[in-house]
């Protein structure tokens, strides 16, 4: 099973078809290879899964993914990834052993070495995939393989405490995140690091804590790059009292999809006008008309996700969504917390800890090339804490 957890992998990040939107075509590739572990892992010897409440309440999770895609009737495709995600995590469990984490600590390492080789041609020039940019003459993407800055930041600071479980270089993930322009990346990247530092390494982290901050602070605080709080902040401010006209959620994909009577994408649910009616138009299209509710001076961008996860589950799953979420932290921190702390149990824990910084500002469970890696380290979480039962 550990051979086609590396397939897994490697193929996840890497795949796209030349025309198709990566997001989507990435999302099929996720799923499919779930399926197939999944499928594997039912032929090869299986170990029974003590009780845990932790996985408990991931299926407690399901459920509540899977009443609100009854409420709303769409966003299937979100159940679904959970629910694929929770089977390779299962899978991990029941066929792999903790002896097997160095191996996937290794993977990860030298996907991360390959995607910098990648970022460093492109700097130069020259891109093996032609990867470029939209609109702009055809100019290359400074993105590695990921096909987008930000996935690829978040990509680096989630692998970034795992690698610095057997080695210090871990550390040099943080140059490539220069590219990233992304504040998320930065913040996961930072929490996870610092994270390890305090258990395993605390010398280094009294050492680096103030010129590493100084630093980052210096490199993102006023520059253009790094404004998009400027959007987000504002957006958030509208999204959340909205998220208490309906606290047990609107129902699954209901923020991409505000209006269900026509399915238009304004990728948006922010309260930027009002509907007054649907007009239904000769060639059977709906369309609607719409009262503007911001001011003259006013403006908010766009968007199909708010850019934070957690936002996102409150809004499309309800506070209970929350709820069932912090339990789970809660009990993976208990694990943690008497688990032995060595160097693979805190590195896995330090990914998670990154993980959850990065959804303070991105979506990283919506992006396949990485969330892909969750159940996996979650897996390996598991096999590594087994002697906390709960």
């Amino acid at each position: 099973m550990k051979w086609l957890i590396v397939s897994y992998l490697v193929i996840n990040p890497l795949f796209f078809l030349a025309g198709v939107h990566t997001r989507d075509v990435q999302q099929v590739c996720f799923q499919i290879t779930s399926v197939i572990i999944f499928s594997c892992g039912m032929f090869l010897p299986n170990r029974a899964i003590k009780k845990s409440l932790l996985n408990v309440f991931l299926g407690v999770l399901i459920l509540t993914f899977l009443v609100a895609w009854l409420r709303s009737m769409s966003g299937w495709t979100n159940a679904l990834n959970l629910i694929l995600g929770i089977m390779v995590y299962i899978t991990i469990v029941r066929t792999m052993s903790k002896d097997d984490t160095r191996l996937i600590f290794k993977t990860v390492a030298w996907l991360s070495i390959l995607a910098i080789t990648w970022l460093m041609f492109q700097f130069l020039g020259w891109d093996m995939a032609n990867i470029t940019i939209k609109n702009t003459a055809g100019k290359l993407a400074q993105s590695a393989f990921f096909r987008h800055n930000s996935s690829m930041g978040l990509y680096f600071a989630q692998t970034l405490p795992l690698t610095m479980g057997f080695t210090p270089l871990g550390l040099l993930f943080l140059i490539p995140l220069k590219f990233s322009e992304c504040a998320g990346a930065w913040l996961g990247a930072i929490g996870g690091m610092f994270f390890f530092l305090w258990f395993r390494k605390r010398i280094f982290f009294w050492v680096l804590l103030i010129p590493i901050i100084a630093g980052v602070a210096f490199h993102t605080i006023n520059k253009e790059n790094y404004q998009s709080f400027n959007i987000r902040i504002p957006a958030w401010k509208r999204i959340i009292p909205d998220i208490w006209k309906n606290p047990l959620g609107h129902g699954l994909d209901s923020f991409a999809n505000p209006s269900k009577l026509g399915q238009w994408k304004y990728y948006q649910n922010i309260k930027t006008y009002e509907i007054i009616k649907i007009i239904k138009l000769d060639n059977n299209k709906w369309k609607p008309e719409k009262k503007m509710t911001l001011k003259d001076f006013e403006s908010v961008m766009y968007l199909d996700h708010p850019h934070n996860e957690y936002i996102w589950l409150a809004y499309d799953i309800g506070v209970q969504g929350l709820i069932v979420l912090g339990f789970i932290m809660y009990f993976i921190w208990k694990r943690f917390w008497n688990s032995r702390k060595d160097a693979q149990t805190v590195a896995l824990m330090a990914f998670m800890i990154s993980v959850g910084l990065c959804c303070l500002t991105q979506f990283s469970f919506h992006l396949a090339r990485v969330g892909h890696m969750v159940p996996v380290v979650l897996g390996l979480f598991y096999l590594n804490t087994e002697e906390e039962e709960l």
